[in-house]
């Protein structure tokens, strides 16, 4: 069964309020309760934002299973504490997918797995990589080469403000391999080093990573604020 997305948005909001209601209503717990109606708004204003944009065209339609599947997903990360600018970039990817007539339960998933764990000194990482790989050729992106390079100039401009020092930043870039975000190279002094890997790609093709950092107040490089 397929349903317009104007339609299954509106589901989509709903299921918040249900969903919510019902598991704190169990719990009877007033702080818990408070923590999670927060949350639960925070990402439904997120999600209403993204999708009422005026990009995504108001009859376009999706499979009634793939928008639960998705929604649950997206629900179950807000409730979990995913950070604003997480959920900001899953909304985005969201309304990218369905933009390009791509959304499936399946890709949403991955890449909900992918975003929703993301730290913030992850995301300033890879920011910081993606300003300095703006500066060279697209033929160099995946080099070896411009990978050292690059890293070594993200070194010079996030330590100390969000690293400590560059045992921390290995610590974190050698982290983003674990969805393969982030490639490690041999460095051209003999050690490791690390750059962004084409997923980077396929994820800026769907979310606008600048617009999302604009709208939720992140700034790159010396980025400490707190998400509550």
């Amino acid at each position: 069964m397929c349903a317009p997305i104007s339609s299954a948005a509106t589901d989509i909001l709903s299921f918040f309020d249900v969903s919510g209601s019902n598991l704190l209503g169990s719990i009877g717990a007033n702080a818990f309760s408070r923590v999670m109606s927060k949350r639960i708004s925070a990402s439904r204003e997120i999600l209403l934002e993204e999708l009422s944009d005026g990009t995504v065209l108001p009859n376009t339609v999706i499979e009634e299973d793939e928008w639960v599947a998705i929604t649950y997903r997206y629900g179950r990360a807000a409730m979990e504490g995913t950070a604003r600018l997480n959920l900001r970039l899953l909304a985005k990817c969201l309304k990218g997918d369905l933009n390009e007539s791509q959304l499936s339960a399946d890709r949403f998933l991955y890449y909900t797995d992918i975003i929703a764990s993301l730290t913030r000194e992850e995301i300033n990482l890879i920011a910081t990589l993606l300003r300095v790989r703006n500066l060279t050729s697209k033929d160099n992106y995946y080099s070896a080469g411009h990978a050292s390079s690059a890293y070594q100039e993200a070194f010079k401009l996030l330590i100390p403000d969000v690293f400590r020092d560059g045992l921390e930043q290995k610590v974190c870039a050698a982290a983003l391999t674990r969805h393969g975000l982030v490639f490690s190279y041999g460095g051209l002094d003999g050690g490791t080093t690390y750059g962004l890997s084409p997923l980077i790609d396929t994820l800026l093709s769907l979310a606008d990573f600048d617009d999302a950092f604009q709208r939720e107040g992140f700034n790159t490089f010396t980025d400490h604020s707190s998400d509550e």
